[in-house]
């Protein structure tokens, strides 16, 4: 089960990270900071 989860979340986090990129072509750098570490946050 343990195994199952972690692939999981590693599959969120790569489409986080592409949505990320993509959001950052068009935004600075800080902003996409601000809204990785809301995102952990939440």
């Amino acid at each position: 089960m343990p195994q199952d989860s972690n692939a999981r979340l590693n599959a969120k986090r790569k489409a986080t990270l592409k949505l990320a990129k993509r959001k950052a072509a068009g935004v600075t750098a800080k902003a996409t900071r601000g809204k990785k570490a809301a995102k952990k946050k939440a």
